[in-house]
């Protein structure tokens, strides 16, 4: 990293004025930063199978359900939209915005706990199967 760039809240590195020209008023409402960087808004703009286009204006990726409601509250109050997206794969592209910003659950990925007696299993939005 140097002096004219800096790493994004994905560990990324982009151009310094690339992050601080994409924060837009009310981004600081939010518990976890908008990210506006062309990297974030492309991935949260396409699914698994890339035959959907969506258009994400920005990304929030919330790491606990604290987090999750103080944004969504904040949105709701603010009139912005909020796509939810969890692993990005839905059939239809529900998990893509048009317009808006995307709600990145990825990081809300536990599992359990494991009900044997109606055999099923409760977990969050960002876990896999693998």
């Amino acid at each position: 990293m140097n002096k004219e760039t800096e790493q994004d809240k994905h560990g990324t590195e982009v151009p310094t004025n690339e992050v601080a020209s994409n924060r837009l008023q009310g981004d600081e409402t939010f518990p976890c930063q908008v990210d506006r960087s062309s990297k974030a808004v492309a991935k949260a703009s396409r699914d698994f199978g890339r035959m959907i286009p969506g258009h994400a204006k920005g990304v929030i990726a919330v790491t606990t359900p604290d987090e999750l409601v103080m944004t969504v509250r904040n949105a709701k109050s603010s009139g912005v939209s909020l796509t939810p997206c969890g692993t990005r794969s839905s059939c239809g592209g529900q998990s893509l915005p048009n317009g808006g910003l995307s709600l990145d659950m990825t990081s809300m990925n536990a599992v359990g706990p494991v009900d044997l007696r109606n055999a099923t299993i409760e977990c969050e939005s960002g876990a896999t199967l693998r």
